[in-house]
């Protein structure tokens, strides 16, 4: 007899149910499985993807003034409108520039200008032996890519806009100005700062690091050369991007690091109508830069720097950064989150491996002890790296105002341990002045010092006045050449005068007028500048204008002739400059006119 089973309704569900949950199952599993394979698909693509979308930020359309009434460059003032575009975050660095590279055995010739030494940099046209991965200021890929062309910088933007059908470029010089100040009105983002006490927190600039590094290295001082940050950024030369705060549109490095190449060409005579052929980048002598260097303090928003496209050394403080006029990006390319992520990593190492420099001796001091004896004190370094102090003393009467290397002007008289906190010296002329810098293992501080006034005498007129006999000298340093076999030792101010700083100098003198009459007045100096050089007043009254021409030969010339009376005056030279400028100037000489005429 044959057997049938009957199932039942409940049966029946069981197994449609197990049946249900296996398909579930599955259905998750595979899931999963395309889960997993996607996140290894897009890790693969971050870290082996041959090229790198950049961080981009949308900068709003706006409209702005364009320009400053300080700088002849930057004007004349006028309104821009300005479309809505990205930016990128950081200047393009040398990792992403090396998958183009890589990828199209792009050649870059190695002779970037990144020479250094006691005299400081060299100029544009020097060639020197860096390329665009290993020069002078390289330790890492993630810091700026320089030692480029502007043409080097298109190549690379066609590559990129192949690999991902972008519309990346280089942003105008309006578009830059606008972005830098981020929506402010100030000299800087962060505030006018004119002191630059805040400075250092916004940017790779000019500071203690800077000065410290190219002493230690080069025996080079910027002192007297240029302005310096008071507080320390911590990087010596070009830094890893995005070290610092960024501005108020979330871009970082756009005040100092590398200047950064436009896509706008740069004329001295400022924003004046040009013809299309004059505005266009791939035709104009020379191309607009922005943004300054580790070189520089921070330069105002409008502050104009210039390279010239042809014929000019690629430089290894010039790079890019660039723009795009999409501005409809959803979420970041996978390569651009593992850009960020590997960028925060080498940031991280760099600040947490870094010798961090040994912070000069404070408070110095000095107090008579006797006729000739002096103590000379100062506090004890908090620093646990300190072994020992170093004291140096002074070689001329005016060390105490020099600019340049200290070591140039000062002599080493004594090495204390670390708990010497002062010393004995002696003491014998006005103006001695003293150093002490502190010392560890494997570096030294800058220089603190502290000293005696010069005690100004009258000097008489007709005659040679030295720079060197001023009773008050302000905003210039003096510079001494130690006396030669041929030559006799020479004093001479030399100042460079930044076009942003407009900071006046001055150097007065207590003369003695023999006799009332009319002089001729010679000098010898220099200038970059045809015409105005400095006013001269006596007691506070204008004298003359004194002007220079590079073709006159100021020294013998009979071209500036005054009328100066009788009796003991304040003499006062004054040097204004509103431009980009280097000065010297040596000597003085008044003599007297022969044939005097009679003043009227």
């Amino acid at each position: 007899m044959k057997t049938v089973k009957f199932t039942t309704i409940n049966e029946v569900n069981l197994d449609a149910l197990i049946i249900n949950n296996c398909e579930q199952i599955k259905l998750r599993s595979k899931h999963i499985n395309m889960l997993l394979v996607f996140l290894v698909f897009t890790s693969y693509l971050a870290v082996a993807q041959n090229y790198i979308v950049p961080p981009m930020v949308t900068i709003p359309e706006s409209e702005f003034t364009m320009g400053h009434e300080t700088d002849p460059a930057a004007t004349p003032l006028h309104k821009v409108k300005v479309k809505s575009f990205d930016l990128a975050k950081y200047p393009v660095t040398v990792y992403e520039f090396r998958k183009f590279v890589k990828e199209t055995g792009y050649t870059l010739e190695s002779n970037c200008n990144d020479f250094m030494d006691k005299e400081g940099m060299r100029g544009p046209t020097f060639k020197g032996t860096g390329i665009w991965d290993k020069h002078r200021y390289s330790y890492s890929d993630f810091q700026p890519v320089t030692c480029i062309s502007w043409n080097d910088a298109q190549n690379y933007i066609k590559w990129l806009n192949n690999k991902t059908r972008g519309t990346y470029r280089l942003p105008t010089e309006e578009e830059w100005e606008y972005a830098v100040k981020g929506g402010t009105h100030t000299r800087y983002f962060w505030g006018d700062d004119l002191n630059y006490s805040q400075a250092h927190l916004y940017g790779n600039l000019a500071d203690k690091t800077v000065e410290y590094t190219t002493n230690n290295s080069y025996g080079y001082s910027s002192k007297g050369f240029l302005p310096m940050i008071l507080n320390n950024d911590g990087e010596a030369f070009n830094s890893i991007v995005g070290m610092y705060r960024p501005n108020p549109y979330g871009l970082y490095d756009m005040h100092g690091n590398v200047a950064e190449m436009l896509n706008s060409c740069y004329y001295s005579s400022g924003y004046h109508i040009k013809e299309e052929m004059e505005t266009n980048p791939k035709k104009c002598e020379f191309i607009a830069i922005r943004g300054g260097t580790w070189h520089y303090p921070p330069k105002p928003y409008f502050t104009r720097g210039r390279y010239k496209r042809e014929g000019w050394s690629v430089a290894a403080t010039i790079g890019f950064r660039l723009a795009s006029d999409a501005t409809n990006r959803l979420n970041p390319h996978p390569t651009t989150q593992q850009f960020e992520k590997e960028l925060r990593n080498a940031i991280d190492y760099r600040i947490n491996n870094r010798n961090e420099i040994i912070e000069a001796p404070k408070k110095l001091s000095l107090k008579r002890v006797n006729k000739e004896t002096y103590n000379l004190t100062w506090h004890l370094s908090t620093d646990s790296r300190v072994k020992s102090y170093e004291v140096y003393k002074s070689k001329t009467p005016y060390s105490y105002l020099s600019g340049g290397y200290f070591k140039k002007y000062y002599d080493k008289i004594e090495t204390l341990d670390s708990k010497s906190k002062s010393l004995h010296v002696k003491i014998t002329e006005k103006g001695t002045s003293f150093i002490v810098v502190a010392v560890s293992e494997k570096m030294t501080s800058l220089p603190s010092k502290v000293g005696i006034e010069i005690e100004a005498k009258d000097v008489n007129i007709p005659g040679k006045i030295s720079v060197q006999e001023f009773s008050e000298i302000e905003n210039v340093p003096l510079y001494h050449i130690p006396a030669k076999k041929d030559k006799p030792e020479d004093f001479f101010l030399f100042k460079t005068n930044l076009d942003f700083e407009n900071k006046q100098s001055s150097i007065s003198f207590k003369v003695n007028v023999k006799k009332s009459g009319w002089y001729w007045f010679n000098y010898r100096g220099s200038s970059f500048i045809k015409d105005k050089f400095f006013d001269l007043w006596l007691d506070n009254k204008l004298v003359s204008t004194i002007e220079y021409d590079p073709k006159r030969n100021d020294k013998i010339s009979l071209h500036n002739k005054l009328y100066l009376n009788e009796g003991k005056h304040s003499l006062q030279l004054t040097i204004m400059k509103e431009e980009f400028d280097r000065w010297s100037l040596t000597w003085l000489k008044f003599s007297e006119v022969k044939n005097q005429p009679s003043f009227e």
